[in-house]
């Protein structure tokens, strides 16, 4: 394989790591919040929680290769998924207390994470273009740069 070939192979790995991480931790915010609950709200969250799940994996793959994006206004969305549990579970304010602060760790693990994997990604596009650059001919080079300039204008 080229440099160029084994690139996209490479980014669909670091998605998946990446996807499986970011599950990992919703898993154990569910775990968390679980624990903060009476058996009966543990109930009606558990119920909810499998609604949720259903209708999760009839909305699968219609996001770009399924990777969920970051809220555009998180304190907002943390926000009324506290006040939809409350509502729904009748939480008292301890418990919303902790559960804000056990969606709030999540949220920033997951932004840590994703900004983790960016700038690895970018050190290795870096390091990739370095190859290429290295393997072409002088000619080849001017040619190439040309290219890029005009790639990234568009």
């Amino acid at each position: 394989r080229t440099i160029l070939e084994s690139a996209p192979v490479q980014t669909q790995i670091d998605r998946d790591v990446l996807r499986s991480k970011i599950e990992a931790l919703k898993e154990s915010e569910d775990t968390q919040i679980e624990a903060a609950l009476t058996p009966e709200q543990l109930a009606k969250y558990e119920k909810g929680q499998s609604k949720n799940k259903s209708v999760k994996e009839n909305k699968k793959g219609n996001g770009p290769k399924g990777m969920m994006k970051e809220p555009k206004n998180p304190g907002k969305s943390l926000d009324k998924r506290i006040e939809k549990l409350s509502k729904r579970l009748t939480l008292t304010e301890t418990q919303k207390s902790q559960i804000r602060t056990i969606l709030e760790n999540t949220a920033q693990q997951i932004k840590m994470l994703r900004e983790e994997n960016k700038t690895r990604r970018d050190l290795e596009r870096e390091n990739q273009e370095a190859q290429i650059k290295a393997a072409l001919t002088a000619e080849q080079l001017v040619k190439y740069e040309a290219m890029q300039k005009k790639k990234s204008r568009k």
